[in-house]
């Protein structure tokens, strides 16, 4: 087929654009460090564009559709609800919260090199090579597969795409990496809603999918079946596909540990799976509806040709902005795999052999070069086997196998060692190849997993006799062996079931941070019982009777709820979690139980909806999801168990408009829910923080506040004296002229002052922040401790002829702004010889504190040392706003800066410590060539 000129040129140019973008983007780096994560200067929007433009690879977007076309919606529950939500939510809440204490990491082989020594980080640079061309050559036979349903001469069309990615990747790493997945991410979401439109109309809408899709396609549980091909080549029983998603290996591999390494803040990792999960959850609904409404549209096709088949059709120019989309959904996922193979396979495994073998490297030149050398072996690779996608897979599943475990055990607190690592690394390769001529196929990955968890935790048991674990603070960390006895064991897996106490504390936290109106949800209630005439649909007697009485219970319920004022002070405690089961019974319970014994009738729909929108104004957003999910659930078995019917199965149009129904008044609800609790948490801390001031002020307040009150008092005093001084003459003039200025005054100063005073005591924290994000973080690279200190002391003895005695003896590697670390360094020194009589400064270093420099015979007096890195000093002639600058830069590092003062004679000096972390990887030994 020929591609018309317009579609060629919306390739073209989509093409040009990401390679020029990409260049650009990429343009300028300096350093490893800024090559692999880009010195950590994105926030937390681009990198969750990123990290969903890597997640969404061409298996999802040409294998879930084929998936839902050959099986029907069973794959929502592997894929969507497990792969995506419970294993998505499981790196949010134990894995990203932890990534903070690996600040000077880069790969995954750096965090492995933590846990189990160099020969641990060799083997998974090896691994990651292993692992990411193997994804790599995935997503290039995807590209070949978009040139053959264009009609493009497929390998021409595969070379050329897959040369802009690894052009643009090889030379920009990370930066190039991000911008050029941002422009992909918004193709991307741009083209599949559109792409699910033009097929649900074809199809006749939604509706008309449901009612012409045979019904077990529509079934979410069928075990048992196994997949009839297509793109995503997985031929799994659900049963073991659904453990394989919840195994973290792809959402824990190579390029999704770079992003979370990426990271400033501990929330912002995990905030990224939380946005991650809203928007991928919708997107693969819109993929199942894309699989589902061409078994309406092209019912005798393949499989596997789906959305080939929708695209070959679509009219000229909207076909070639599709295929611009499909290609940058494979092109975002190859670029992040690329980079991550190039810089892993060059930080892991080049650079620590050649560093054993005593050659000099220029790591920066040698990931740009091995990065053009993987994409470049990717596409000859491609071309000359045309069965890779399996052997590739393979690889992708062993290695996968070898590091996820080991890895999430390291980061979660094991106190690991390599010979649990080898072990287990030994015995998951002999199962998994043993496994695939032994048993069958779809249970090789879960014995792999089984093998490599027990002989990876059996190991490091049996050298430990218990479990060592580390607990990890910021600056520190302590470590124990934990003994494992069945008594604990089922303490500990109880405490995760709810009590009765657990029950009434959080219900009664819940009340107290989000507040409760029992009385006039009581009042409403009632009324609306007593008055049923709208939202009733005068069903069978035996139904009026069973309708009578859950009205009946609920308006006891609250009843209760009116009579709260006259309780015993004993049950008043109580009283929280009364409140939420009254809720639970009359709004979730009620309305599902009407809805079954109803049969589902469009005043039971509306029911919900109201209900649902009821709810979620009355609580907190979780107990709203707790309360829904519960009380839905206790009207299905309720009606069943005391009506003795089973719940029949609606037809398709009551199915439409009740998930209709419920998808967007909750979606509504959740939003609108999470803005009240933000106002509510908002409004809680600034309380807290009020009165932790109030609390810790005491004698000695924060200079801004006693500053800026006093700025006030006398403000207001001046202001009133020049109202009470009213002399008898002119008054009409001059209270004409005090009522013009009064308002003005009153306005613009009061509530700034007020509103410096409220965040006095968190200024320096602010600020901390401000100069790590904006300031620090664009310059941070790897230095040499010894050699920033003997480039700055020579600027400032050649600047201000000052003498030094200096010992650099010892050194160690830094991450460090060399231009913010010596505006540190040279308000210390000006401060000292600003002090100093006839002694001289002497400055040395020591790896287990820092950069010390003293002056003896000196000291500081205390009232001089506590203003010393004041930026609101109370004397007015403590001129030190360089030390209080000096000391935020160095704390945005994540050091210190102090001062100590010795008064014993023959002792007596002034010593600041500028305390500097220690980098966690080695300095680059050389900048040369190879």
């Amino acid at each position: 087929m020929h591609l018309p000129d317009i579609d060629v040129l919306i390739i073209g140019s989509f093409l040009l654009l990401t390679l020029v973008v990409g260049l650009w983007a990429g343009g300028g780096v300096r350093d490893m460090r800024e090559y692999a994560i880009a010195n950590k200067q994105f926030g937390t929007g681009p990198l969750t564009m990123t990290f969903l433009a890597t997640y969404i690879g061409g298996w999802h977007l040409f294998g879930f559709p084929s998936d839902v076309f050959a099986d029907g919606l069973t794959h929502i529950i592997s894929e969507v609800i497990c792969g995506v939500v419970v294993c998505l939510l499981f790196i949010a809440w134990f894995i990203a919260p932890k990534m903070i204490f690996f600040k000077g990491c880069l790969t995954m082989g750096d965090l492995m090199k933590i846990f189990y020594g160099e020969y641990g980080q060799m083997i998974t640079g090896v691994l990651g090579l292993i692992y990411n061309t193997a994804a790599i050559s995935i997503q290039i036979v995807f590209l070949g597969h978009l040139c053959e349903l264009l009609g493009i001469q497929s390998d021409w069309g595969l070379i050329l795409a897959a040369l802009v990615l690894t052009i643009y990747t090889a030379k920009g790493g990370m930066k190039a990496v991000v911008i050029t997945d941002i422009l992909q991410f918004v193709a991307i979401i741009a083209a599949v809603p559109l792409l699910a439109h033009l097929i649900t109309y074809q199809a006749g809408g939604i509706r008309v999918i449901l009612s012409s899709v045979p019904l077990e396609k529509l079934k979410l549980f069928s075990f048992g079946q196994d997949k009839s091909g297509g793109f995503s080549a997985s031929y799994y029983a659900l049963p073991v596909l659904t453990l394989w998603m919840l195994f973290p290996g792809f959402p824990l591999s190579f390029p999704f540990i770079q992003r979370m390494l990426m990271v400033r803040q501990q929330q912002q990792s995990a905030n990224i799976y939380y946005i991650s999960i809203a928007l991928l959850v919708p997107f693969f609904l819109l993929l199942a509806l894309i699989g589902l409404a061409s078994l309406v549209v092209y019912p005798q096709i393949s499989s596997k040709d789906v959305v080939a088949h929708i695209v070959r059709n679509l009219p000229v120019g909207l076909k070639g902005l599709v295929w611009t989309a499909l290609l940058a959904v494979v092109m975002s996922t190859a670029d992040s795999f690329l980079h991550a193979a190039g810089v892993s396979l060059t930080h892991d495994f080049i650079k620590p052999f050649l560093r054993k073998q005593g050659i000099a490297t220029n790591e920066l030149k040698v990931a740009h070069y091995t990065t053009l050398f993987i994409g470049c072996l990717a596409i000859v690779v491609v071309l000359g086997v045309r069965s890779i996608s399996k052997i590739a897979m393979y690889g992708m599943d062993l290695t996968a196998l070898l590091f996820t475990i080991p890895l999430v055990a390291g980061i979660m607190g094991l106190k690991t060692t390599s010979h649990a690592f080898f072990v287990a690394s030994i015995v998951t390769v002999t199962v998994f190849v043993l496994s695939r001529f032994y048993i069958s196929h779809e249970y090789t990955i879960p014995v792999a997993i089984a093998a490599n968890a027990l002989s990876f935790f059996g190991t490091h048991y049996f050298q430990h006799q218990g479990f060592a674990v580390v607990s990890r603070e910021e600056n520190q960390q302590t470590s124990r062996v934990w003994h494992p006895t069945w008594q604990g064991t089922s303490q500990g897996v109880a405490s995760f079931f709810p009590t009765l106490e657990k029950l009434l504390g959080y219900s009664r936290n819940s009340l107290e941070k989000y507040g409760a109106n029992p009385t006039l949800f009581a009042l409403f209630m009632s009324l609306s019982y007593m008055i049923p005439f709208f939202m009733h649909s005068y069903a069978a007697p035996a139904a009026y009777n069973w309708l009578l009485g859950l009205r009946g219970i609920g308006a006891l319920l609250c009843a209760g709820l009116l009579l709260k004022a006259y309780l015993p002070k004993q049950l008043l405690s109580y009283f929280p979690i009364y409140y939420h089961f009254s809720l639970l019974y009359c709004l979730p319970f009620t309305a599902s139980f009407i809805f079954f014994l109803e049969g589902s009738s469009i005043e039971c729909l509306i029911n919900i909806t109201l209900a649902i929108l009821l709810l979620i104004t009355l609580v907190d957003w979780v107990t709203f999801v707790l309360l829904t999910l519960l009380g839905a659930a206790l009207g299905m078995v309720v009606y069943a168990m005391l009506l003795g019917r089973s719940i029949v199965t609606p037809d398709s149009d009551t199915i439409y408009t009740l998930v209709y129904t419920l998808t967007f008044s909750t979606l509504v609800a959740l939003l609108f829910a999470r803005r009240k609790e933000q106002h509510f948490a908002a409004k809680l801390r600034e309380i807290e923080a009020q009165q932790y001031a109030m609390r810790h002020l005491g004698d000695s307040p924060h200079p801004a506040t006693e500053r800026i009150a006093t700025l006030i008092d006398r403000q207001v005093q001046e202001f009133l004296a020049s109202h009470n001084r009213q002399p008898t003459y002119n008054i009409a003039a001059h209270h004409e002229e005090d009522t013009h200025k009064a308002p003005d005054f009153l306005h613009y100063f009061f509530p700034t002052a007020l509103e410096v005073i409220k965040q006095g005591t968190h200024i320096n924290k602010h600020l901390r922040e401000v100069m790590a994000a904006a300031y620090i973080a664009p310059q941070l690279a790897l230095h040499s401790l010894k050699a920033s200190m003997e480039a700055i002391l020579e600027t400032y003895t050649d600047r201000y002829e000052q003498e030094i005695d200096v010992d650099l003896s010892e050194d160690y590697p830094i991450y460090a702004s060399l231009s913010h670390l010596e505006y540190i360094l040279v308000h210390v020194l000006q401060f000292f010889h600003a002090h100093h009589l006839e002694e001289r400064v002497r400055l040395w270093i020591s790896r287990q504190e820092g950069v010390h420099v003293r002056l003896s015979g000196q000291v500081l007096s205390s009232s001089l040392v506590q203003e010393l890195f004041s930026l609101f000093p109370f004397k007015a002639t403590t001129k030190n706003m360089g030390l209080a600058i000096s000391r935020l830069l160095i704390e945005a590092h994540g050091g210190h800066l102090l001062c100590k003062t010795c008064s014993i004679p023959g002792q007596a000096h002034t010593e600041f410590v500028l305390m500097l972390p220690p980098a966690e990887i080695e300095v680059q030994e050389s900048t040369e060539p190879m």
